[in-house]
């Protein structure tokens, strides 16, 4: 009896993970089938079966030597949720704030909910003397002179807006709107959150100010329950980019080193490739120097770490201003094609083992 509710379970489990496959990866299938014009069904067919999206190949230098130091597509989307039920923990971003209320030096502020059209509701860090309605929200962004609009559960840069009030004007992503125009996007029907707008550390805005470059530090739990970072990067937004610094949508990525902090080897993305860089296309400053605070960081991620033991895996992206860092945004499942294109993430040997592990439970 029990062996049989055992197999449906593990049934049941294997439906919810194939499904999550394939809307996890749905979007990076149709990448894949309208931008790659240029690959073989030959070359299709050779990355299908190992469970790669073809523009892995040119994005990876895959070939038959060194793919399976790689962690394929497949492979990775079928772990989902790897953190379980806790995922809905870090990957909602309001529930991330409260879950994290220990380590709240280290978050944004959070001013308002809107949602709904025109609920407004206060969250914990708006002053006590604002009202919940749109003026209320207006009223604080004439205060702070720029706010962070952004979906509760977006990613990739999406869903991501600069809020900006300056000499008597209004600015959504630097374009000017008239006051009427402000409120009708606030008043849209998706979930935003309304926090404080970070700026980045001078070490960062002197390569690029345009946007806040956040930092991406991918952390593990290993065998001996020892919370471990697999990989770090971090991004620039570019004059195409506008506010965000997404590497797909134009930005450039610089390896962190884990140890120092230092990061180099600066990439942008372009015709399927991860192509080196030396200087900032837009500012032409060097990509290269140390992220301030790092020492702390890889501190208090530990602490999290240890504070959070129910998670596995987990993808921190991080911005540093002059006086400290904030995380922004944690994924239960983040991207790992920049990881792997500056270190095939299976070649180390203590990572191999922790996705092994997964796989085989």
């Amino acid at each position: 009896m029990r062996s049989s509710l055992e197999s449906k379970l593990k049934s049941i489990w294997k439906s919810i993970r194939s499904r999550y496959y394939w809307v996890g990866l749905g979007h990076e299938l149709l990448y894949d089938l309208f931008n790659t014009p240029e690959m073989s069904w030959g070359q299709r067919m050779w990355a299908y079966r190992r469970g790669f999206l073809v523009y892995r190949m040119t994005e990876y230098g895959l070939n038959e030597k060194n793919y399976s130091q790689y962690l394929s597509d497949t492979a990775y989307y079928n772990l989902h949720p790897i953190n379980g039920h806790f995922s809905f923990w870090i990957d909602d971003k309001l529930t991330m704030k409260y879950v994290l209320h220990p380590f709240d030096n280290y978050l944004p502020r959070y001013y308002y909910h809107l949602g709904n059209g025109e609920q407004v509701t206060k969250l914990m860090d708006c002053p006590t003397d604002y009202g919940e309605n749109l003026d209320a929200v207006l009223a604080l962004l004439r205060q702070k002179g720029r706010l962070a609009a952004k979906l509760i559960s977006g990613s990739r840069g999406q869903g991501f807006f600069k809020l900006t009030y300056h000499e008597g004007q209004y600015l959504l992503n630097d374009e000017l709107l008239t006051l009427t125009e402000l409120k009708a996007f606030l008043n849209r029907k998706e979930s935003y959150l309304l926090t404080e707008w970070l700026s980045s550390n001078h070490e960062l805005s002197r390569i690029w100010s345009g946007a806040a470059s956040s930092v991406r530090i991918v952390v593990y739990r290993n065998k001996a329950d020892q919370v471990r970072i697999a990989g770090a990067y971090v991004k620039f937004g570019t004059s195409v980019t506008g506010p965000v610094d997404n590497i797909a949508a134009g930005g450039i990525s610089a390896s962190v080193d884990i140890d120092s902090g230092s990061f180099a080897d600066a990439r942008i993305f372009r015709n399927n490739a991860m192509i080196p860089v030396k200087a900032h296309p837009d500012s032409g400053a060097v990509i290269a120097g140390t992220l301030p605070f790092w020492a702390e960081i890889r501190t208090i991620l530990n602490a999290i770490g240890n504070y959070l033991p129910h998670f596995k895996y987990m993808g921190y992206d991080i911005v540093i201003g002059e006086d400290g860092f904030f995380i922004v945004e944690i994924n239960s499942l983040p991207a790992i094609d920049i990881l792997n294109c500056y270190s095939p993430l299976l070649a180390d040997p203590e990572v191999a083992e922790f996705f092994n592990r997964l796989h085989q439970s």
